[in-house]
């Protein structure tokens, strides 16, 4: 049974439907007092993998419908569930309840059902042993725990930066050799919760341009442009512009295709939160110019036109 289904079964106002049992399910399941085997089986998920562009896949484990209904909704693969745990436990407030829920999942591995063909039906199992699950409701915010225990305890060490980050995607702001001491300090501390930083996904740039002597770790990238910030360009203005122009034309001739696509709900769905959002945020983030508000407009015109189909 999908979400959607159980929702409009178990009808809150009707106690026939028997809406009054599935919420004492739910809510012996939110306490933490299922079984070993019990939480085992309600953890077992659907694997997805996605192929990324950088190489690799992106597992994504869809969990079982009465999980998602608890509500308790690729580093996210590798933090260490013990650092998580601990995290829990010293937690004040809204977190600390969260424990005994989350302990009856994560305590044990929990088997991932995929199919590397689907005309003959074979199924294959992998156990998911180590971090949070991609596409657990809970999963970013399980990860954060890990993830802030770290840098917690690199900023006090390096007050002369600044760390703005979202879910793993972590960046250090400030001098050259200051942000490299900070860089290696963060690297320990995440390594004491699981995590490991990958080089070749990282990027230095200064606007004065990096010194020719400077040593940067092996592997990391060096921009001579500009970079983004949680999705943000941050550089020239003629770097900020491109990339806006770009990102928007890409998105464009993706929303072009949103038509072709068989199930008018998946279609309305990227619609509304992915194509309506994409360009409200670079209207936050950039400066407008003739050639960005040329595409904009263009954009504007695709989503009119697609609404009234």
């Amino acid at each position: 049974m999908v979400f959607e289904l159980l929702r409009d079964c178990f009808i809150p106002e009707d106690s026939a439907s028997g809406f009054d049992l599935l919420f004492q399910l739910c809510t012996h399941v939110a306490q933490g007092h299922l079984s070993l085997a019990a939480a085992r089986f309600l953890g077992a998920s659907r694997l997805l993998a996605i192929e990324k562009d950088s190489g690799g896949v992106r597992p994504i484990a869809m969990g079982e419908a009465l999980y998602r209904l608890v509500d308790i909704r690729n580093d996210f693969n590798i933090v260490s569930r013990e650092a998580i745990f601990r995290k829990l436990r010293s937690a004040l407030g809204t977190l600390d309840p969260l424990f005994p829920f989350v302990r009856s999942f994560y305590s044990q591995s929990s088997p991932l059902y995929f199919s590397m063909e689907i005309r003959t039906g074979d199924i294959s199992t992998l156990l998911s042993e180590v971090g949070t699950r991609q596409g657990d409701p809970l999963g970013g915010v399980l990860f954060d725990l890990g993830h802030l225990r770290a840098l917690r305890a690199t900023v006090p060490q390096h007050l002369d930066c600044i760390f703005p980050f979202c879910a793993d995607d972590t960046h250090i702001v400030g001098l050259v050799d200051q942000v490299l001491l900070a860089f290696h300090t963060l690297q320990d501390q995440l390594a004491s919760v699981g995590l490991t930083i990958q080089p070749t996904k990282c990027t230095a740039w200064s606007p004065h341009g990096l010194p020719p002597s400077l040593s940067l770790p092996e592997g990391f990238r060096v921009s001579t442009t500009g970079l983004r910030i949680l999705g943000a360009p941050l550089g020239p203005d003629s770097f900020v512009q491109t990339y806006a122009v770009e990102t928007l034309q890409e998105a464009l001739q993706s929303l072009h295709n949103l038509p072709l696509l068989a199930d008018p709900q998946v279609a309305f769905g990227l619609l509304v939160h992915y194509f309506a959002r994409r360009p409200l945020y670079l209207l936050h983030t950039t400066a407008p110019s003739p050639a960005l508000l040329a595409v904009y407009g263009d954009f504007d015109r695709a989503l009119l036109g697609i609404l009234e189909a």
